[in-house]
């Protein structure tokens, strides 16, 4: 069950400003720079995301049908992580958070089942990601 409209609104709009300027430094932080699919407005997008194997997984806490994710299936779009540049995307595909949930740290997954998270975000870019 996604959280509410509401919530992701004041996220979009307050939350994410003051979010941004740290994620080049807080570890599990990414960017996501996508443009509107109606505007072709650039936008950059902060994230919490996980490595796993070769690819990064971004909870959904929104639910599927956010703006970012969207923007990002049109495509292009790029993703940026502390550790380096921005990379484009390759695919993203949405995957149940059951399929994956090991691969957050426990703490985040006790949240996210809080919430009812029910999917997940699989990012792939173009360059293998170095673990």
């Amino acid at each position: 069950m996604p959280l509410p409209h509401q919530i992701a609104l004041f996220n979009k709009r307050v939350t994410n400003r003051f979010i941004e300027p740290l994620v080049g430094k807080l570890p599990g932080f990414a960017r996501v720079h996508h443009a509107g699919r109606a505007t072709n407005t650039t936008y950059i997008t902060p994230l919490l995301a996980f490595r796993h194997e070769d690819v990064y997984l971004v909870a959904l806490t929104y639910g599927p049908s956010v703006d970012w994710l969207k923007n990002v299936q049109r495509g292009p779009a790029s993703f940026e992580t502390r550790d380096g540049g921005g990379r484009p995307i390759v695919v993203i595909e949405v995957i149940a958070f059951e399929s994956v949930r090991d691969a957050f740290p426990l703490p985040v997954r006790l949240v996210l089942r809080l919430l009812r998270v029910d999917s997940v975000a699989q990012i792939t870019t173009s360059v293998a990601v170095v673990s």
